[in-house]
């Protein structure tokens, strides 16, 4: 199994509202899992056996069971042969692009710094040359990673925007993983948050808050209700609508206030022949 982090950032605010909720047994099994997936590289094993050694009072029937809970829930996701989680894959994923991109640097550097030994004997900058591709790969690490940063910053500021704006938020991984998963397939997140909105004021009026879906249910692709609560954008009625309307006023043989049908209207009327400056003058409008 792939060497993975020695350390890993971990965030007070964002592991407790994801682990808000969970039984003294989940947060066990989570808490041992997760950094263990960190330490081999964003997935391990899936074997409950080797994970219940790190816990004195539980068996892997229990661990076993605890892992199936905690899938169920979105904290982890559990394969046959793997246990992985979302953001420890994506991470691991970074740091394995970042290692490669240092190494393909590390080769031009190297291959560089024989062209220069070969060109010129007297010239012995071969610590230089290695010098110069460790901190342009130093530099394209750095890079790269507050780049991540600024992008996971930029989308969980976003995630939390969407909470606020959802009558019934929960703070949890499932919830996250279903908003960026819409946002990965070309929702517009602001469309999310729209919904959201909608949702709230649909629902101020309810008796009932147990009604409500909370914010990850809301998102669920088979029962969330996040599309029906869409606001739909205003359909403007065309020119041939609008003028078949007033001609509709004009020839009703009612008198009509000016206010109704205005000069400019009654002109476009004639030039469209809806209507003649006998219907005007019949219906007291003004050509």
């Amino acid at each position: 199994m792939k060497h993975g982090s020695d350390w890993y950032k971990r965030e007070p605010a964002a592991y407790l509202g994801g682990v808000q909720g969970l039984t003294a047994k989940e947060h066990a099994v989570y808490s041992v899992t997760l950094d263990l997936i960190y330490a081999h590289g964003g997935a391990i094993n899936n074997d409950p056996s080797w994970i219940a050694g790190w816990i004195s009072d539980m068996g892997s029937a229990a661990v076993r069971k605890t892992i199936f809970s905690l899938a169920e829930k979105g904290k982890l996701i559990v394969t046959e042969n793997e246990i992985s989680q979302k953001r420890a894959k994506t991470e691991a994923k970074t740091k394995e692009n970042v290692s490669e991109t240092a190494r393909e640097n590390g080769k031009k550097g190297g291959k560089k710094s024989a062209e220069i030994r070969a060109g010129s004997k007297e010239n012995n900058t071969l610590g230089e040359a290695d010098a110069s591709s460790k901190n342009r790969a130093e530099k394209i690490r750095e890079d790269k990673i507050e780049e991540d940063k600024s992008s996971s910053s930029q989308e969980a500021e976003v995630y939390q925007r969407y909470l606020k704006a959802h009558p019934r938020p929960v703070y949890s991984d499932a919830g996250e993983v279903l908003f960026a998963d819409l946002v990965a397939s070309g929702v517009d997140p602001e469309r999310i948050i729209a919904a959201a909105r909608s949702y709230a004021d649909t629902v101020r009026s309810w008796s009932s808050a147990g009604k409500v879906q909370q914010s990850d249910n809301f998102l669920d692709p088979e029962r969330g209700k996040w599309e029906t609560y869409t606001v739909k954008a205003v359909e403007r009625p065309s020119e041939e609508a609008v003028l078949a309307f007033y001609a509709d006023v004009v020839l009703s043989k009612k008198r009509t206030a000016p206010s109704t049908v205005n000069s400019s209207m009654a002109g476009k009327l004639l030039a469209a022949g809806l209507v003649t400056e006998g219907d005007l003058r019949a219906a007291g409008v003004a050509a």
